[in-house]
């Protein structure tokens, strides 16, 4: 059912971010396993609650792919605060890698020729590999409060928008992580000395590559939407210079939202020219 695609990931990401404070005497890496369940836990309880249980082994199609990658994700994820920033770079980049290189294999066989085959995998790889060291070095940097895991929810749910004008059901799990994120947006709030994103940046990342690989891939998401949306955390640095604290929140708010509501907006275009 499609509202138990919202709900799951919610009561699972509640019971996980009260377990995980419950454990932990000082925000940091203590509470990175918990961000890492309960983010890489949603994709696949949304998931089971659209589909009515879990996708078949071994993998068929591009779902099939990311709810095992997501799964995947969470031991990487967890090791977040333990792991330099450079292993778990280099970990998470190897499984969206992987990830986008299975996932595509219908596409590299009959869409991408020639070259394209190998080139537009790379390029996905690429923009993703620098996303994810973008997250997680927003994630370090703002352990605490609600702007890091305001603007993932920001970006999932202008994915879920742009998904929607093309594709229902991948718009749908991409709406039951959004709904994950604005949870994490409340916690933030109330829990204001927790990292509650703190081992979050790669089952987002993957989330989002996956999500906008369906859409561009596989039905008829623009290119340049997802460009915009694999990037969209990142304006929230524009705000930072600021001194001014409560301006600074304002301008990375701002920010965010500017670029989701363009690739929003974008999504609406006719389709793209196709790589072949």
């Amino acid at each position: 059912m499609v509202q138990n695609a919202f709900l799951f990931p919610l009561v699972a990401g509640l019971i996980l971010a009260l377990l995980g404070w419950a454990r932990s005497r000082e925000a940091g890496s203590r509470v990175a396993w918990a961000a890492a369940l309960a983010w890489g836990l949603a994709y696949g309880l949304a998931y089971y609650a659209l589909k009515d249980g879990l996708p078949p082994w071994p993998p068929k199609e591009a779902t099939h792919w990311l709810f095992y990658a997501m799964l995947l994700s969470i031991p990487v994820a967890a090791s977040q605060g333990r792991a330099g920033s450079v292993p778990h770079f280099v970990l998470g980049s190897a499984l969206i890698g992987g990830f986008v290189w299975l996932a595509s294999e219908p596409l590299r066989q009959y869409e991408w020729e020639g070259a394209h085959a190998w080139q537009v995998p790379a390029g996905i790889i690429g923009v993703a590999a620098l996303a994810l060291w973008g997250n997680s070095d927003l994630v370090r940097v703002r352990r605490t409060g609600v702007q890091v895991p305001g603007a993932f929810a920001l970006t999932l749910g202008a994915t879920a928008f742009a998904l929607g004008q093309s594709t229902g059901g991948s718009a749908n799990l991409a709406g039951g992580i959004a709904a994950l994120g604005g949870l994490w947006c409340v916690l933030a709030l109330v829990r204001s000395g927790k990292a509650v994103t703190y081992g979050a940046s790669l089952p987002f990342t993957l989330a989002l590559t996956g999500l906008l690989l369906l859409g561009v891939g596989y039905a008829k998401t623009p290119l340049s939407s997802a460009i915009l949306l694999a990037l969209a955390p990142q304006a929230i640095r524009i705000g930072w210079p600021v001194e001014r604290r409560a301006l600074g929140f304002l301008l990375s708010v701002l920010a965010c939202a500017a670029v989701c509501a363009i690739a929003a907006y974008l999504s609406l275009a006719p389709p793209e020219p196709t790589w072949n």
